[in-house]
């Protein structure tokens, strides 16, 4: 793993997303590696082509005094951290950027959204409860570990993810489980257990199929060519099946009484 450190022109950003006025990416690139993510086609220009994606993160060094520099002008409305890398990657124990930025975010009382797959996370628990306005959500999109491994090679654990987001809801703080995106054959084995897991561990659910922008579908192609996972995902990607995946989360959810939101 290469770190570099870079100083940053402005850190918080106004988001596009849905339910979501600013972003904060405090790192560039991600340690998990997911091979379906397309972070990577937002800041190729970024990271060093001679090295893979997953092998080398930026820290924006200068984050703090470029938050403490732009709080107080802007228009308040919620946060997400992050968009397009994992606030509490790894190198988040070394450089404790993330919970830096909540320090500053707390001093104003931002809403704050935070979407991670790192249990780290719980280390924050004592800015994080202070907040008025704050949820806690985990991707997780698959209940095997070994199709984790396939997609998500770095990242931790489903089971720690479900138990660090059983931690928040227990302990008072909104929670949400993304399951973002939805694969053929990963996430569609699992449905109907992972909606259930989501009714003790999650306030909602959100839904979201997968960007084939950005290179993703290349990305997701490549790690798995050749085997018959792929052989058997690559010909049921189409509408018709993001289609059809939604209306059976509605029919589980519903039986299971479980909140639930689309992001298509």
């Amino acid at each position: 793993m290469e770190i570099r450190k870079i100083i940053c022109r402005k850190i918080l950003s106004k988001s596009g997303i849905y339910g979501v006025d600013y972003t904060i990416n405090p790192y560039v690139g991600c340690e998990h590696n997911c091979v379906y993510c397309y972070a990577r086609g937002f800041v190729k220009d970024f990271i060093n082509p001679r090295l893979k994606w997953g092998e080398e993160i930026i820290v924006k060094e200068n984050a703090l005094a470029a938050l403490a520099r732009e709080l107080p002008h802007a228009r308040r409305g919620t946060i997400l951290l992050s968009s397009i890398t994992d606030p509490y990657q790894p190198v988040e124990e070394k450089f404790k950027l993330t919970r830096g930025i909540l320090k500053r975010l707390l001093e104003f009382q931002f809403p704050v959204s935070i979407l991670t797959k790192s249990p780290l996370v719980r280390r924050d628990f004592d800015l994080i409860s202070k907040f008025k306005e704050v949820e806690v959500g985990f991707t997780i999109i698959t209940l095997s570990e070994e199709f984790r491994k396939l997609i998500e090679p770095n990242a931790p654990s489903i089971q720690s993810r479900l138990e660090a987001l059983k931690f928040f809801k227990e302990n008072g703080v909104s929670t949400y489980m993304f399951v973002g995106p939805i694969l053929p054959i990963i996430t569609e084995l699992y449905l109907d257990e992972l909606i259930k897991e989501a009714k003790e561990a999650a306030d909602q659910v959100i839904f979201d199929k997968f960007n084939f922008k950005y290179g993703s579908y290349s990305n997701l192609k490549k790690a798995l060519r050749g085997s018959e996972l792929w052989s058997k995902m690559e010909s049921r990607f189409s509408n018709t099946f993001y289609q059809r995946t939604k209306e059976e989360v509605i029919k589980i959810c519903s039986r299971y009484g479980v909140n639930f939101n689309f992001c298509y």
